[in-house]
């Protein structure tokens, strides 16, 4: 529900010039309203929002510290995202869930339409992170034009590779699972998407009278029941619960720390944890060697392999992120598009 909306809404039940039922024929009319105009409304593609998000050089500021990363992709790591899968990707706050979605997607978006439907960021700041991705540069400095002269010609390049790309953005938000669907729907039809990202679950909301558990469990399921229906691949961004925090040793996730962990455990095809000892001020692994920008990807369920560990590095700024080495080249692949096109 938009501010606007909300003002009016309130505007109409504060109204003492009008009797109670005309108040509730009101405010029936002004949300029928609304959801038409929510169905109707449309995401805006990468091209829209960079043309909307201005990027100016600072001529006060240089940096010479700051070296502009050269574009890097993942080696295979793990088993293919397919079509008709529902998969979950979980972690702690900062622990860079968004960022390595946006690395994911960036890839994707090379052969494949995708949407990114944003309920934690502004699509700005998310456009700013696919800036980021594509240059090295750090978020912030991008939204603040803090960089040097000679990094522009890096962020004009990287403007052109976006714009090339089936990319788009939703930031809305939604009254029941229904509508959700219905405008997943109706995005699927008019931009053949193959992808559908939510960031992140514990945002959206089905607005029936259950308690959290239940409510999870029917937007797991109707996004299953899309997935499937449908012919995509759904990437849902999951929170997990402080549990985590209180346990001793590496903290590391797993299934049960999922927060309403039964529906998600349960009806999500693939579900990943992402995880950063350097977090936990745990500098060096058991073997001695620095934890400094490593990552891990935890795959805690795969319906096609057993569960296994990716081990990553992430740049400097958080941009994102480089494969290490693989312990299973064999059983593991991710090459960035969807199965069953």
């Amino acid at each position: 529900m938009t501010p606007e909306l909300h003002k009016r809404l309130n505007g109409l039940i504060e109204d003492t010039n009008c009797t109670a039922e005309q108040r509730l024929d009101l405010l029936k009319e002004e949300i029928e309203k609304w959801n038409h105009s929510f169905s109707n409304e449309k995401p805006i593609s990468i091209q829209e929002s960079i043309a909307n998000n201005s990027i100016k050089y600072n001529e006060g500021f240089i940096d010479l510290d700051k070296i502009s990363l050269t574009d890097q992709l993942f080696e295979k790591n793990i088993s293919s995202f397919n079509k008709k899968e529902l998969i979950v990707l979980a972690g702690r706050p900062s622990m860079g869930k968004t960022q390595f979605l946006v690395h994911l997607t960036n890839q994707m978006a090379v052969q494949h339409s995708v949407l990114y439907h944003t309920l934690d960021s502004s699509i700005s700041e998310l456009t700013h992170r696919y800036l980021a991705n594509n240059t090295g540069i750090a978020t912030y400095d991008l939204m603040k034009n803090l960089f040097d002269k000679s990094q522009l010609e890096i962020i004009y390049q990287a403007k052109d590779k976006l714009k090339n790309k089936k990319l788009y953005f939703s930031g809305i938000t939604t009254q029941t699972c229904e509508e959700l669907c219905n405008y997943y729907q109706n995005l699927i039809q008019a931009y053949s998407l193959d992808v559908i990202v939510i960031d992140y679950i514990q945002l959206l909301s089905d607005k029936h009278p259950k308690n959290r558990e239940q409510e999870v469990s029917s937007i797991m399921r109707n996004l299953k029941t899309l997935a499937k229906e449908e012919n995509v691949c759904i990437l849902i961004s999951s929170q997990l619960s402080r549990s985590v925090e209180y346990r001793g040793g590496e903290k590391k996730p797993i299934l049960s720390d999922l927060r309403e962990s039964g529906a998600i455990e349960e009806l999500a095809d693939k579900v990943m944890f992402i995880y950063r000892p350097e977090y936990y001020q745990l500098l060096v692994d058991e073997e001695g060697v620095s934890t400094q920008n490593k990552v891990e990807i935890i795959v805690a369920k795969n319906t096609l392999f057993e569960p296994r560990t990716i081990q990553l590095e992430r740049d400097s700024f958080f941009t994102g992120f480089t494969t290490l080495y693989n312990k299973y080249p064999n059983k593991l692949t991710w090459d960035f598009k969807v199965e069953g096109l």
